[in-house]
């Protein structure tokens, strides 16, 4: 059999590109929980431990700003209320007028650097999830692929994913013909010790 003709039946339709899934009677079917096997994937836990590092570093540094805002902010209310007490000479008061405007425009400026500093990392952070998560699907897929030509399976279909009606794709299969646990143990081979700990993973699922 072609392994590029073995049918893997859809795991979030925007990710594989089907709706629903065709199976001929002759066909020898099989069932996978992709959600389960993302979730399970050992590369999955290495993968989000990396972006949650930058995403600290961002914290940290966004937190860093927004104190030099709150200081500006406590040296602007205090110009502007001291420009307006009566006891200070009218020269006083002018210059702390024009110090009060220097630190308004200063503050302003930092709060626009802040905006934009806050929704650029976020843009990259999003970009980089959805190329991780993509690169570790495809190795997924690729692998029950193979798994799938070594066994004489002519359909793998994926019991966690939706219609473009957000509607669920499978919604009856027989157990012991799902395949995600042992899809998971393949992957994982060599590697048990950096296996992510998740509910979902940790589900009891049948095996081929």
């Amino acid at each position: 059999m072609n392994r590029w003709g073995i049918r893997v039946m859809c795991w979030g339709a925007l990710i594989i590109g089907c709706t629903t899934p065709f199976v001929y009677a002759q066909d020898t079917v099989r069932y996978i929980n992709m959600q389960k096997a993302f979730r399970g994937y050992y590369k999955t836990a290495d993968s989000e431990a990396s972006l949650k590092k930058q995403e600290d570093l961002i914290k940290e540094r966004a937190e860093e700003m927004t104190d030099q805002l709150k200081k500006l902010k406590e040296r602007l209310d205090l110009l502007e209320e001291r420009s307006l007490n009566v006891a200070l000479s009218d020269e006083a008061r002018t210059q702390t007028q024009k110090e009060a405007r220097q630190t308004g425009r200063v503050l302003e400026t930092k709060q626009q650097e802040f905006r934009e500093f806050v929704g650029e990392k976020q843009q990259e952070l999003r970009k980089q999830y959805v190329r991780l998560r993509n690169t570790l699907t495809q190795e997924i897929i690729e692998y029950v692929r193979a798994y799938a030509e070594d066994h004489d399976i002519d359909t793998v279909m994926d019991v966690s994913g939706m219609s473009n009606n957000l509607l669920p794709v499978v919604i009856r299969y027989p157990d012991e013909k799902e395949i995600t646990d042992t899809i998971l143990a393949g992957l994982n081979q060599g590697h048990e010790e950096e296996v992510p700990v998740d509910e979902d993973v940790t589900d009891e699922g049948a095996t081929d």
